[in-house]
């Protein structure tokens, strides 16, 4: 079955829990390490009695594996199962009513939603959760599958139309997956349920920064600091739209709020370092660059750029250790050749020796 490694990793929590003691108590449910986990009736069901996790996430769970196998038929057949079984679960009503609308049963998906509804109005709540536990991270986009999480956001929209996080939700969707435009669309019919919802101001903001229609991204921006100007992360995507627009006076102005905010961004002490650098401050540069360091260990470029600084003001001994770290973590992708070998030359100079493997 396509959706294993969703299956995986929505159910670790139940297995971890089990792993320093007493086995998973409907380990006996399973014969041996089968593709169908989720699929099996009784293991299903003891989860469920034993509260290891919510019948709402399981039955979420199953209606994403039948829908990325686009297995409609068997989808109605389970829910209906299931049904029987918890004859008052809104969710089983509605994964079996978008079940029968796959198949082009209209009238059938129409009575079951409006079961559900009756049931529990909220119902669409449960697929928002269930999204918001995938979240858009790589792995587990591409164990479920782009087309199976844009259409449950669909669905929670569907049932929760009032709602704007369903609109930031499928927004987020299209934007994660690089769909700008219609993530532009979708969060600006969030705006027509919520106009002063500050999260949607900001991420029309990054659609539109991302289809590099600077303006617009910063009227988005200022309005959501406009409603909510105690969020570190609202500066911090100002200061960056400034700082691309070389408007370094307005952009310092931005970082330097997210920084008295206590922002952890990169690009908020990246970016004022930058400025300061600019303007020949490498005294307040390094300041901000040795907490870069800190916050991206791992990233070679910050370390050059603080040995650059520290070069210039001749603190030998420091440039050269950022220098080393810089070399020692460099990647071909990572770094702009021409300060790879900057750093290397300097270190040659100063009789350092250099891993010939880096």
């Amino acid at each position: 079955m396509r959706n294993l490694s969703l299956v995986i990793f929505l159910l670790l929590p139940i297995t971890t829990m089990y792993s320093q003691g007493d086995p998973n108590p409907c380990s006996t449910y399973i014969d041996g390490f089968r593709s169908d986990i989720i699929t099996n009736r009784d293991y299903t069901n003891c989860l469920i009695d034993m509260e290891i996790i919510t019948e709402h996430v399981i039955f979420v769970v199953l209606g994403m594996t039948y829908t990325g196998a686009e297995d409609y038929h068997l989808a109605v057949n389970r829910f209906s199962e299931l049904i029987a079984e918890n004859p008052n679960s809104a969710i089983l009503y509605s994964e079996r009513g978008f079940a029968f609308r796959s198949l082009g049963e209209e009238e059938s998906a129409r009575q079951d939603l409006t079961v559900a509804k009756s049931i529990d109005e909220d119902v669409g709540q449960v697929y928002l959760s269930a999204l918001g536990r995938i979240g858009t991270d790589v792995e587990n986009v591409s164990s479920v599958g782009q087309e199976t999480l844009l259409e449950y956001a669909r669905r929670a929209i569907e049932l929760l139309p009032d709602n704007v996080t369903a609109y930031l939700q499928l927004g987020n969707l299209f934007f994660s997956f690089g769909q700008y435009q219609d993530a532009l669309v979708t969060y600006q019919r969030g705006l027509e349920i919520d106009e002063n919802e500050p999260e949607v101001y900001f991420s029309i903001g990054a659609s539109y920064e991302r289809l590099e229609d600077y303006n617009q991204a910063l009227m988005a921006y200022d309005k959501a600091i406009e409603l909510a100007p105690d969020n570190p992360d609202f500066y911090v995507a100002q200061g960056t739209v400034l700082f691309r627009l070389q408007n370094y006076d307005q952009a310092t102005i931005a970082f330097r709020a997210a920084l008295s905010l206590g922002t952890k961004s990169v690009n908020a002490y990246y970016g004022m370092a930058a400025i300061m650098i600019r303007e020949g401050d490498d005294e307040g540069a390094i300041i901000l660059l040795e907490e870069l360091v800190r916050l991206a260990p791992e990233d070679a470029f910050y370390h050059c750029i603080l040995g650059d600084s520290y070069r210039r003001l001749e603190r030998t001994n420091q440039a050269i250790e950022a220098y080393k770290e810089c070399v020692s973590l460099a990647t071909s992708h990572q770094l702009d050749s021409s300060l790879l070998r900057y750093a290397r030359n300097y270190l040659e100079i100063q009789g350092v020796q250099i891993d010939e493997d880096n």
